[in-house]
């Protein structure tokens, strides 16, 4: 790792822990320590990378700023963000293979879209194909 990613590294976790409240809250510094906790699992490899994104792009949804930091740290090719949108939040996954979007209401993932981007019949022309999961919780 080169300096600047060191320093840049540093300053997101600065950055993080204020935004979290970590020195002043108990849930902030819970949702720091899981989010140490994701960085390990995908260090360790016990965890994927888009399983991380996941992962991440859940425990900040309401942060989209802090996404848009996270996203200096992802391999080329790979983003996340978070839409804020009236009663929902969407968390958006992009990877050079497809996109993930994540709807969640009330802090419940209501749900989720993968859209995979495969080659076309000749092989020249990407074609999209979607795939939608709604979840319910009510048994």
């Amino acid at each position: 790792m080169d300096l600047s990613m060191f320093d840049d590294s540093i300053r997101f976790i600065m950055m993080l822990q204020d935004r979290l409240g970590v020195r002043t809250s108990a849930s902030g510094g819970r949702m720091y320590l899981e989010f140490l906790d994701i960085l390990h699992e995908t260090r360790t490899e016990h965890i994927s990378d888009i399983s991380s994104m996941e992962k991440v792009g859940s425990l900040l949804r309401d942060y989209p700023d802090l996404l848009a930091e996270y996203n200096a740290f992802l391999s080329e090719g790979f983003s996340i963000n978070s839409i804020p949108d009236g009663s929902k939040t969407l968390v958006i996954l992009a990877a050079p293979f497809g996109s993930a979007t994540y709807q969640y209401s009330q802090s419940k993932l209501e749900e989720w879209t993968f859209t995979p981007l495969n080659q076309g019949r000749n092989g020249s022309s990407p074609t999209f194909l979607r795939c939608t999961c709604r979840l319910n919780y009510e048994h």
